[in-house]
């Protein structure tokens, strides 16, 4: 790739990284890491941010940075105000970079004390690399942003089922004593759920249920399907449940 395209190619990427940062509903909800989530959205930004600043910034632009890493994952470096600015730092500094690195520079040799994947490693290639992996975190923070600002997970079951749970404060599904929990869906998984489970079933609710309110232990956990599922660990509370809706 010659340096227009990737100015083109980081610019776009930074500014869908900064839209998706943008959309997360909380300053807390940014930095959520519960639910096997290993990494929250606010962490990985500060890793892309490092990433970039070491490898572009400091080593082809020559813009002064030092780096901690661990802290990338560890603390809070930035708020979500400040992680705005610097992607926006980044999209300027970036421009200037690519509008001033020669053809010649990207089939030169990439400093392999700075960064070290094979033995024959150029500006191009080092580049291609940095893009791909912001394209990868990225994707990464989006499934983390909808997963921490869907409001309510829920459950299929059928009308004849929940008729034993009438005069009881809890649910629980044949699952629970099968598996040891209560499947879980969540709005992007339900209608997947239905065609693979309750194909041509009329008699079917959905319930409703608010996270938030749960009393046994809610995990996400990977399906055969590579998806992560809600699981619920227990009983569900009826004060859990905001809505039942007829299907």
């Amino acid at each position: 790739m010659q340096n227009e395209d990737y100015k083109f190619l980081y610019k776009r990427e930074l500014t869908n990284l900064h839209e998706e940062i943008e959309k997360y509903e909380s300053e807390e909800k940014l930095w959520v890491v519960e639910k096997n989530i290993a990494n929250s959205g606010g962490n990985l930004t500060q890793h892309l941010i490092g990433n970039l600043r070491t490898y572009i910034g400091l080593e082809i632009g020559k813009i002064h940075y030092v780096r901690n890493r661990p802290a990338e994952f560890n603390e809070k470096v930035f708020s979500k105000a400040q992680l705005l600015t610097e992607i926006e730092k980044l999209i300027i500094d970036f421009e200037v970079i690519f509008d001033n690195i020669s053809t010649e520079k990207l089939n030169e040799q990439y400093p392999k004390e700075i960064l070290d994947f094979k033995e024959n490693q150029t500006y191009s290639f080092i580049l291609t690399h940095l893009l791909w992996h912001l394209g990868y975190h990225a994707g990464q923070i989006n499934y983390h942003r909808r997963l921490v600002s869907t409001p309510f997970i829920f459950h299929i079951t059928t009308k004849n089922w929940w008729k034993n749970f009438e005069n009881k404060d809890f649910y629980e599904s044949p699952t629970l004593l099968e598996e040891k929990f209560i499947h879980l869906s969540t709005a992007n998984q339900v209608e997947g759920v239905l065609e693979r489970y309750y194909a041509g079933q009329t008699d079917l609710l959905k319930l409703h249920v608010n996270p938030e309110k749960l009393k046994a232990e809610l995990k996400y956990e990977l399906a055969t399907n590579q998806e992560f599922f809600p699981h619920l660990f227990g009983k569900l509370n009826k004060s859990a449940i905001e809505n039942v809706e007829e299907l």
